[in-house]
């Protein structure tokens, strides 16, 4: 049963680093520490309530997206805040479901990542 769960999460993860892939231009990514989310993984059992985006610039955008690469909510710095806080909800207001969701920040700095939601 072990051997069946490691195949499953080794196959998931090079689904998701295909799909981040997919969504980042070439050359376009820089190793930096700059601009992040927290907390990962987002766990409501454990009180979280929304994920930050910080360090980011005053024009960033955040794009979050399934491991499919389905466009799942796009957020927007306002008022020259380095901060986006999102409620961890869609573009409808429906809560995430449990799974790996990846985020490509852009309008600045570039970065991209994935998200854990465990709820």
């Amino acid at each position: 049963m072990q051997d069946k769960t490691l195949r499953f999460k080794t196959l998931l993860l090079a689904c998701a680093l295909a799909s981040l892939a997919c969504l980042c231009p070439a050359g376009s990514l820089k190793a930096s520490s700059n601009p992040h989310a927290f907390p990962v993984p987002f766990r409501p059992s454990l009180g979280h309530t929304v994920i930050k985006f910080t360090d980011l610039s005053n024009r960033a955008e955040v794009r979050i997206y399934t491991v499919a690469g389905k466009l799942v909510r796009t957020l927007y710095a306002e008022n020259l805040n380095p901060e986006i806080t999102w409620d961890v909800t869609n573009e409808q207001g429906e809560r995430l479901a449990s799974g790996i969701y990846l985020y490509w920040i852009t309008g600045g700095e570039r970065a991209a990542g994935k998200l854990i939601v465990i709820r």
